[in-house]
C-alpha cells in the first residue's frame, strides 16, 4: 500500500478522461471503477503508458501507470491524501477487467477509511484489492 502527496507526471501516452458517470454511493465521492468499458481497459493495455480519470467535481483523481515489470494503481483527493496498490501486468479479459473494477472499488474503501480517520495505519496491510492482480512483493 502507498500513501503520501503524489506528482502525477503527464507524458504524450497520458490519457486524463472524465467517466461517463458519477457514483454517488460514497460520502466523498471517490472513484469506484477505473475502466468504465472493457473497451477502456483495452485501450489502456494496447495504447497507453498511463491513464488518469477524475470525478465530475475534481475533487478525486485515480491513475494506473505501466511501470517496467508492474503496473500501480493511485487514487487520491486533490487535497492530498492517497492510496495506491502494485499491479501485476494482465491482459484485457472481461475476468480481469471485473476484478480491476472490483479492486478500484475496495481501493475507494481503502482511501475512505484513511479520509476519515487521518491515521493511514488505519488501514489494512493483510488485504489484496485486487485479489489475483495485486502484485505479491514478498513473494
Amino acid at each position: 500500500m502507498l500513501a503520501g502527496t503524489v506528482i502525477i507526471i503527464r507524458t504524450n501516452n497520458y490519457e486524463k478522461t472524465t467517466p461517463t458517470f458519477i457514483l454517488n454511493s460514497n460520502k466523498y465521492n471517490l472513484i469506484e471503477d477505473f475502466f468504465w468499458s472493457h473497451e477502456q481497459m483495452v485501450k489502456f493495455f494496447v495504447r497507453l503508458k498511463v491513464m488518469g480519470i477524475h470525478n465530475k467535481e475534481d475533487t478525486c483523481y485515480a491513475t494506473l501507470e505501466k511501470k517496467d515489470d508492474y503496473w500501480v494503481y493511485i487514487i487520491g483527493l486533490n487535497k492530498g491524501k492517497f492510496v495506491g496498490e502494485n499491479i501485476k501486468p494482465h491482459r484485457p479479459s472481461l475476468e480481469n477487467y471485473e476484478l480491476f473494477n472490483r479492486g478500484s472499488k475496495e481501493m475507494a474503501r481503502l482511501l475512505e477509511i484513511y479520509i476519515d480517520t487521518d491515521d493511514i495505519k488505519a488501514i489494512p496491510t493483510d488485504i489484496r484489492p485486487f485479489g489475483k492482480l495485486t502484485l505479491d512483493l514478498n513473494g
